[in-house]
């Protein structure tokens, strides 16, 4: 087996959950202590753009008979059978959410469960990886990788839609959703936009709503997210919207992505 040394330059595109444990999880291990890191994400971090559980299901949907099942495992896991409590009807959904309104015809409230704050959690990670020292963060919109003329060929780095290349021995593209824009991905992942409403409350607002739980409708695609900051999340996730585009620089045939 050939020994590969480790890259003296490593190029990380994209700064969401992948890059940023990728970078971490690099500077932690003792045979890259001599490698270069640079993490590029085309926005300032973070991206502008990225008390218990209410999960119901409207009759005679294709939803329904998933939201039984759930309730039926959570059930079943929980030590305290009254941590999960059945709500038959809309009445008794309304009265979980708390909110003078609701969704679905038939659900579950677990109270052991929750939601995690990402934004608070990613800014957490991203002062993990600064506090390291050895990692260089650019804000720049990357366009294209760069290819050896090699067979099969490498990947060298990336341009940028400004400011000079960068080279590297090992690029990483952790670009998410933004990931089809470089590398022609169709046939194998499909990235599409979701709706969400960002909706700014009054300080009574958030009083009121700040301790509702997780409403989820699992035949609609609908979830309410509590309000926290004053800021109330709404969101419905179904096929989403694509926006199709032609890379002008295709990946060579039997692309290396080291």
């Amino acid at each position: 087996m050939t020994y590969l040394p480790p890259p003296k330059e490593i190029l990380i595109l994209g700064s969401g959950v992948f890059g940023l444990s990728t970078a971490l999880a690099l500077t932690q291990r003792p045979a890259f202590k001599d490698s270069k890191i640079t993490v590029v994400d085309r926005s300032v971090f973070p991206a502008p753009d990225e008390s218990g559980l209410v999960l119901v299901a409207n009759e005679n949907s294709n939803g329904l008979p998933y939201v039984r099942a759930s309730f039926a495992n959570v059930k079943s896991l929980l030590p305290n059978p009254g941590d999960v409590e059945e709500l038959r009807g809309r009445q008794e959904i309304e009265q979980a959410v708390g909110t003078g309104g609701g969704s679905g015809d038939w659900g579950y409230v677990n109270h052991r469960s929750g939601w995690a704050d990402a934004e608070a959690g990613m800014r957490i990670l991203r002062s993990l990886v600064e506090e390291t020292g050895r990692v260089t963060f650019l804000t720049r919109t990357v366009t294209s990788l760069i290819y050896s003329s090699s067979t099969p060929p490498r990947v060298l780095g990336a341009n940028f839609a400004s400011g000079p290349p960068i080279s590297a021995d090992l690029t990483i593209a952790a670009l998410g959703a933004w990931t089809p824009s470089l590398i022609d991905l169709r046939g194998r992942a499909q990235a599409t936009g979701q709706v969400l409403c960002y909706l700014p409350l009054t300080a009574a607002e958030q009083e009121d709503l700040g301790s509702m739980p997780v409403l989820l409708n699992m035949s609609t695609g609908m979830f309410i997210i509590p309000p926290r900051n004053r800021i109330l999340k709404v969101a419905r996730h179904g096929y989403g919207y694509t926006n199709p585009s032609s890379i002008s620089l295709p990946t060579p045939t039997s692309t290396s992505t080291s």
